[in-house]
C-alpha cells in the first residue's frame, strides 16, 4: 500500500473531517435502502469501513 503525507490547515482540517462525517451518514442511508444487490451493499460496507477509518486518522491527528 503506498501511503500520502499531506499538510492542512486547521480549516481545510475541519472541512475535510465535515466532509468525511457526510459521506459516511450517506453510507448508512444507502445501506438502509441496499437490498436487492448483495454485491453493491458490501461496496457499500467497505466504503463505510475506509471513511471510519479516515475519521478516526484524523481525529487523532487533529491539533486539541
Amino acid at each position: 500500500m503506498t501511503t500520502t503525507d499531506i499538510s492542512l490547515s486547521q480549516d481545510e482540517l475541519a472541512l475535510l473531517m465535515r466532509m468525511l462525517e457526510t459521506a459516511l451518514g450517506e453510507t448508512r442511508v444507502e445501506l438502509h435502502h441496499t437490498h436487492f444487490s448483495p454485491a453493491f451493499r458490501q461496496e457499500v460496507k467497505e466504503e463505510a469501513e475506509l471513511l471510519r477509518g479516515l475519521l478516526e486518522r484524523l481525529r487523532k491527528a487533529a491539533p486539541r
